[in-house]
């Protein structure tokens, strides 16, 4: 093993494990997919049914930056081009001029690989 200036204990080491192996689930997806985009999908994953301005907040960002993200990784993003097909956007029950996202059938397949790739990572002493 390679000699380095310092030391990670053995949490750190497992926590490190888990977070490259569900940033690589997500590069299967997309191999160029930026931080953000994990970020809001994680955050639809964890909090179904909101819109964007309720996702900005959680993102730390702002209403028009969240939507944007939201459409890139749903099925259709700006420009016509192909998006990732992870999230659903639907009108809101409430009121047609809100959107809510949820997760589609490849972002639930999605989620199901990241929970198993952070299972299979065997603690280390």
């Amino acid at each position: 093993m390679k000699r380095v200036p310092y030391e990670i204990d053995p949490r750190e080491q497992r926590a490190a494990d888990r977070a490259f192996r569900m940033v690589k689930a997500f590069r299967e997806v997309d191999s160029k997919m930026p931080s953000s985009y994990l970020a809001a999908f994680l955050a639809v994953a964890l909090k179904p049914g909101y819109g964007p301005t309720e996702y900005a907040k959680e993102l730390g960002t702002i209403q028009p930056i969240a939507s944007r993200i939201l459409l890139e990784i749903g099925a259709q993003p700006r420009g016509g081009m192909q998006g990732l097909g992870l999230v659903d956007r639907r009108a809101s029950a409430e009121s047609l001029r809100n959107q809510e996202y949820y997760l589609t059938p490849n972002g639930r397949a999605l989620l199901r690989k990241i929970a198993a790739a952070l299972d299979n990572v065997p603690d280390r002493p």
